[in-house]
């Protein structure tokens, strides 16, 4: 099995930028043909290529300039969101279609028997997944940038827990982070992700090949112990129902779960602010489904896209994801609720200064942010 790969860290490679406080990473515009045959040397090179420094780069609003695309580019990246979102339904639902147009009990068995891998199937991480042609054009789609500083780590010296935020009805910044570090560095990360999402056929054969593994505590300290990072989006399922783009927030002030999986780890907690997370799906839900979705540990909502009801396309909308300082913390095998309070506040501190420091330039100048 694959194991961490840790080339030359970012942080690294940025330190021989021009000294500035950011770095902007277009990471569209990382090509995907060729990576497998440069050296570490040479792939660090390109890295440093497409860093960017100016101040033009963080100017009021350039985060959130979207990326022309041509309509065959456009076109392709709505089919391709429509495999992905309707895959999974279409497993389910062909075995009962073709009964019924058929009439024959036979022909939908022998449908079923055809899909039934499917939910039952296993992958592991497959590094090509996590950037292709098809990764390529998703990130292209959302304008997927990277704001990184010197001491933005998240390879190399040791494992770290990315906690990004906030989810988003559908976290497309946080799976379009999931393939960041690989990208950059040819590091493999293993995210967290609902129990639920690795039942699901399609997806969980996806999930598995970008490295992803269930959000179980026992699982994510595995990787930790491993030498893995991990990371989690830390509003989970409350941040499907608190998906509002005029008003920034994140539930995280009772998330402290994660914060004692660090501790008792010993390792690191990188904030990861993901800009635009939430205007691409929008959705609606009451408290009695809110109530559901966390009993059965999936989300329950009526989501809508680009196209009116249709949720199986999301809306064009600029995402940039800010790399945070990590919040260095103390090995405890038991840690003591003080603690863990501190540490807790720290995380939610370099999340809203991280906020502060670029919200002018993706346009939220007038915006704060509300830690709930």
């Amino acid at each position: 099995m694959l194991g961490p790969c840790p080339w030359k860290r970012p942080d690294q490679v940025l330190a021989a930028q021009p000294k500035k406080p950011w770095c902007l990473v277009e990471m569209w515009r990382f090509p995907y043909h060729g990576l497998d045959d440069l050296s570490e040397d040479e792939h660090a090179s390109r890295v440093a290529l497409l860093a960017r420094t100016d101040d033009a780069s963080f100017a009021p609003g350039a985060l959130a300039r979207e990326v022309p695309m041509t309509p065959s580019e456009e076109a392709l990246a709505c089919l391709l969101f429509s495999l992905f979102f309707g895959g999974p339904i279409f497993v389910v639902v062909a075995p009962f279609a073709l009964w019924w147009w058929w009439q024959s009990w036979k022909v939908g068995l022998v449908a079923a028997i055809a899909v039934s891998p499917l939910f039952v199937m296993q992958s592991d991480l497959y590094p090509s997944a996590k950037h292709n042609m098809f990764i390529n054009l998703v990130m292209k789609y959302f304008s997927f940038r990277l704001v990184l500083s010197s001491e933005s780590r998240w390879t190399a010296d040791r494992p770290y827990i990315h906690i990004c935020a906030p989810r988003g009805c559908f976290p497309f910044g946080g799976l379009m982070w999931q393939c960041s570090p690989y990208i950059l560095s040819r590091y493999h990360g293993r995210a967290g992700g609902a129990s639920i999402l690795f039942r699901i056929p399609v997806w969980r054969q996806l999930l598995r090949w970008w490295g992803s593994v269930p959000a179980d505590r026992n699982i994510l300290e595995n990787n930790l112990r491993q030498g893995w990072h991990t990371g989690l989006a830390i509003d989970g399922i409350a941040g499907v129902f608190h998906n509002d783009p005029e008003n920034p927030s994140v539930f995280i002030s009772s998330r402290k779960g994660v914060i004692r999986l660090a501790i008792r780890a010993g390792v690191p907690l990188c904030p990861v602010w993901i800009f635009g997370a939430c205007p691409p799906i929008s959705s609606c839900g009451g408290s009695w489904l809110k109530h559901i979705s966390r009993t059965l540990r999936i989300s329950l909502v009526v989501p809508w896209g680009r196209f009116g009801l249709c949720p199986l396309v999301p809306r064009r909308s600029p995402i940039t994801g800010v790399v945070g300082t990590p919040v260095e913390v103390e090995q405890h095998d038991d840690p003591p609720s003080k603690y863990v309070d501190e540490v807790h506040q720290r995380l939610c501190d370099e999340l809203a200064r991280i906020f502060d420091a670029h919200k002018t330039a993706y346009g939220w100048k007038d915006k704060d942010l509300k830690l709930l």
